[in-house]
């Protein structure tokens, strides 16, 4: 799949995953926070990338950045 972002084309691979993934690999986040049922919109407008994303797409603060995919926008 690939998306944009400020005019960047970036190729990457993705998992449809709720939020007892992260906790269930005790995977820690450097920032933000993880998908959370409090917050409906998660499922379908947010994404969590990792670092090597971060530096591909040239972010200095990741949170906040818009994707956009054949999919449609996710922030």
């Amino acid at each position: 799949m690939n998306a944009r972002s400020d005019g960047r084309e970036i190729g990457f691979d993705f998992e449809h995953v709720d939020a007892n993934y992260l906790p269930t690999l005790q995977i820690p986040l450097v920032q933000g926070r993880n998908f959370s049922p409090d917050y409906p919109a998660d499922s379908e407008q947010s994404v969590i990338v990792n670092e090597a994303f971060v530096r591909t797409a040239g972010w200095n603060k990741p949170l906040g950045e818009t994707l956009t995919s054949i999919t449609g926008t996710r922030k």
